[in-house]
This record gives C-alpha cells, sequence and structure tokens, in this order.
C-alpha cells in the first residue's frame, strides 16, 4: 500500500536536520548524517534522498554528494559535517552551504545538478578576502540556510549561547543572523543583521521563553519571508515573518514540537515521544506545505531520523502547531489493514514518563527506544523495532482508519516477558479494544486476537502489563 509514514525513510537510514528543495519535478532532501548508536552529531558524509513531488512515498536514495574530506581542511575526515542547505545560484548552479565542527566558518559546495557530486568552492567571505568567522562580530557561524531569487543571494546562520561563558562577545548570545550575498554566492555584499534573539537578549520581548537556539531554515511563501528555527526549549521548531529577507521578523509561535509540546496546552512532563533537539525546513509543492523536523533513537541525541507532517497556511499567512503523527505527510490516516511495524510510533512512554536527551542525559532503565538489528551483517536484512517495553511503557499510532468489519490484531515480539498488552484507541487508555497474553520468546514470535470492531479514525496505543522486558517489532491486522 502506497502510505506515507514517520519516519518517511527507512528505518536504517539517519538523515536529521532535514532541509526540503523543490527542484523541477522532484523534492531532494539534504541534511546532516548520523548513524545507529552514534555518539557523536553527524559522523557520516552528506547524502540526498529525492522523491517524485506527486509520490512522497516513493524516496531514493541519490548517494554521497558532499564528503567530509572534500573540504580542504578535513582531508583525513576527523571532523564532522552538521546541518546543510541546498539553493539554485543566479547562474543555474546548485550551491551547497555547510558548517564543519571545530571549523569557524561557513563552506561552499558547488554542483551542475540537485544531487550530484558537489566540488569544494570556497568560504563565505569578505570582498577582500577575510573568512567571515565569530571573531568578526557577527554571531556564531553554524546552521546556514540559503535563499536565492531575483531580489538577491541571503544567506542565513547561528547559535545562541543560552548562558554567559567567560571569553566569548556578546555577539555569541545575540541569535540568529542574515546577510547579502554577491552572486558569485561567497562574498558578502552587504554586513550581516540580527534576525532572532537569543535567550539573553530576547527578555521582555514576544521571543521570549522561545528564542532562539540554533537551525535557521528560510522560505519566501506568498512574498513573505519565514524563518523557522530550533528555539531555546530545543524539541520545538518556531517560525517569524518579515516583509523582507533582511528582515525585521516578528515572532509568530511554533509549527512542531517533536513531543508534542505546547500542543493544546500540553506540558513537557506529559510529552507524547522522548524529547531533544529539532531541525527541519517547509516543503511547498504548489498549494500543499509540510514542515520537516527529526526524532530520537536508541536513547541518544545522535541517533536522529527525519520525519515530516502536513501543514496548513491560514489566510492570515499564519501556521498553527501541528500534531506529530505515525502517517506523516499526506495528512491522511493509514488503512486498517496489513503490518505496521512499531518503528513507526509516533508516542512512546515509560511508566516514568519520558527524557529529554541532551549532552548530560541519556537513556536509563526502564525506558525504551528504538533500535536497529543486522546493522553490522552484510547478509542480514535490516530490521527497526522498539527495545526494552517494559511494564507500564506505552506506544502509539496516529491515525488508522477502520471500517467496522471484524478484524484481528496479531503482535510480534520477543523477549523475557510474561504479561499482556492491551490495545487502546486513546492515549487515556479508554476504549480497550483487545488483551493479548504474552509469555517468553527467544525469537520472534507472533501473537494474535480478534478486535472489537471499530469505525472511523482513531490512533492504537499497546500498554505492556507484566514483568520483565520485550522488543515490540509489529502489528499486524486484517
Amino acid at each position: 500500500m502506497k502510505q506515507t509514514r514517520n519516519p518517511y525513510l527507512p528505518g536504517w537510514e539517519y538523515i536529521p536536520d532535514g532541509e526540503p528543495k523543490f527542484f523541477g519535478d522532484r523534492v531532494y532532501v539534504y541534511g546532516s548524517h548520523d548513524e545507529a548508536e552514534g555518539e557523536r552529531y553527524c559522523t557520516g558524509d552528506y547524502v540526498c534522498w529525492s522523491a517524485p513531488a506527486d509520490d512522497l512515498t516513493n524516496w531514493t536514495f541519490e548517494g554521497v554528494i558532499y564528503p567530509k574530506t572534500e573540504d580542504p581542511l578535513n582531508r583525513d575526515g576527523k571532523m564532522c559535517l552538521y546541518a546543510p542547505d541546498v539553493t539554485v545560484g543566479p547562474d543555474g548552479r546548485y550551491y551547497l552551504y555547510y558548517f564543519t565542527s571545530k571549523m569557524d566558518k561557513l563552506g561552499v559546495a558547488v554542483c551542475a545538478t540537485p544531487a550530484g557530486h558537489y566540488e569544494y568552492y570556497g568560504d563565505v567571505c569578505f570582498s577582500d578576502g577575510r573568512i567571515l568567522t565569530s571573531e568578526s562580530g557577527y554571531g556564531l557561524m553554524f546552521d546556514p540556510a540559503i535563499y536565492s531569487a531575483e531580489e538577491g543571494n541571503f544567506l542565513y546562520y547561528g547559535f545562541a549561547l543560552q548562558k554567559r561563558k567567560e571569553g566569548f562577545p556578546e555577539a555569541a548570545y545575540m541569535g540568529g543572523f542574515v546577510v547579502q550575498l554577491e552572486n558569485d554566492m561567497k562574498t558578502i555584499k552587504t554586513l550581516p543583521v540580527a534576525t532572532v534573539p537569543g535567550k539573553l537578549q530576547s527578555v521582555g520581548t514576544p521571543y521570549e521563553g522561545h528564542a532562539f537556539l540554533e537551525a535557521s531554515s528560510i522560505r519566501k511563501i506568498k512574498n513573505k519571508y519565514y524563518l523557522v528555527y530550533s528555539s531555546e526549549q530545543g524539541h520545538e521548531l518556531c517560525y517569524a515573518l518579515a516583509e523582507n529577507p533582511m528582515g525585521p521578523f516578528s515572532y509568530q509561535g511554533t509549527i512542531v514540537s517533536n513531543g508534542d509540546v505546547g500542543l493544546a496546552g500540553r506540558m513537557e512532563k506529559d510529552a507524547v515521544n522522548y524529547l531533544g533537539n529539532n531541525h527541519g525546513g517547509i516543503l511547498i509543492i504548489e498549494d500543499k506545505y509540510y514542515i520537516f523536523y527529526h526524532r530520537h533513537t536508541y536513547g541518544t541525541q545522535y541517533s536522529r531520523q527525519g520525519c515530516a507532517e502536513k501543514i496548513e497556511l491560514k489566510e492570515d499567512g499564519t501556521i498553527p502547531q501541528v500534531e506529530i503523527t505515525s502517517s506523516g505527510m499526506s495528512g491522511k490516516p493509514w488503512k486498517a489493514a496489513g503490518e505496521y511495524s512499531a518503528h513507526l510510533l509516533c508516542y512512546l512512554r515509560s511508566k516514568e514518563g519520558i527524557l529529554h536527551y541532551s549532552s548530560s542525559v541519556k537513556w536509563k532503565e526502564p525506558h525504551p527506544y528504538i533500535a536497529l538489528e543486522g546493522r553490522n551483517k552484510v547478509s542480514t536484512v535490516q530490521n527497526s523495532y522498539l527495545h526494552n517495553m517494559q511494564d507500564g511503557a506505552v506506544c502509539g499510532f496516529k491515525y488508522l482508519q477502520f471500517t467496522g468489519e471484524e478484524q484481528e490484531i496479531a503482535v510480534t515480539y520477543r523477549g523475557e516477558f510474561t504479561g499482556k498488552i492491551l490495545i487502546y484507541t486513546e492515549e487515556t487508555r479508554k476504549n480497550q479494544i483487545v488483551e493479548i497474553q504474552i509469555s517468553p520468546a527467544k525469537d520472534w514470535h507472533r501473537k494474535k486476537e480478534k478486535l472489537k470492531r471499530i469505525c472511523g479514525k482513531c490512533g492504537l496505543y499497546f500498554e505492556f502489563c507484566g514483568e520483565g522486558s520485550c522488543d515490540f517489532d509489529s502489528f499486524f491486522i486484517r
């Protein structure tokens, strides 16, 4: 069945910081590149995935488009490529902007096609050849985003320190910046100006509580400029609007949180999924709009996967916060028929709640997480699954469309667990539709039961009750 899903790429792929771009008749996603069980951010080369604009279920791997070693200062590949962005320049070529760990500069690479081999082109610099660095006094070099059109070429970047630190200039706390470039796409035309304030600069402004942290992303929609960014909260993507690409920008609100925090007043302690940093951009296909973001796996902030949701652009230009789902970009529920992998969940909590992953907070018992098996075995098919479901843990999938027919559901699991799985149609654990008794199983084992008749659109929530721990592979409805 051709149905969109989250994550939208295969379960073995880890592309966070997704910047979706519509070139020709295809959508291309550019992002950084994590790995399963990662121990630091963005350890892989830049790769690209693409899909036909009229079929966002059909993603093609375009291969490596820019290896770490392409930058002349990183020939040994020891430094990591962070979040990139791509645009078409005035000359019709494609320009990739990037930031490399431990390098205080923004690099530029160029290619004749959207997903070909990009070659190092240079660094963003002043007209006298001096490279734009943090020491220049115009913010911290980080997370470039690029917009190029008839009105000019505009590069957005920045990172805002959240606390005062000795030795850092005032510009390190200011937040996001934008600078106009010449048509050579790397030389500064006008000096950078601030866009969205950082936490320490936001007190008393509309941005307070949702100030700039990182992850600039820019789009022009109906003559307005939408600057998407990751706020001081980390888990949310907010946006600001301007009439001019250089600003001034005004705060508008949150588009998405990877735990639905803020949606309908939801607090962080009640997040629907494990929280962590976020980065993404808006995809525009004619009159349809989508927000790309990422989620966290392996109980860490270093193994992130891309997700996307359909969003609404209201007549006044605002974008209401959207709910995260398993079904993703179509905005439509799955058919309540067939097999669905547990890694497609959009709701996950342990009996103790959730964690907010950061450099100081990582996985611990009794929390579950999404994992991948077979990744180190060439002959083994790689399979994503949900690991460590213990008593009181709940995972959920939104949404499915039921027809009211008589059906049965089967779950595939393994592990030393004795107890039952209770399945509900609501997050509040109301309307239980089946109870499945399970016992220890060394290998993947399937157990099925009849469902109560259901009609309409609803979620499915699986609560594990018992002793021990088990892995959850998939559920099957027929």
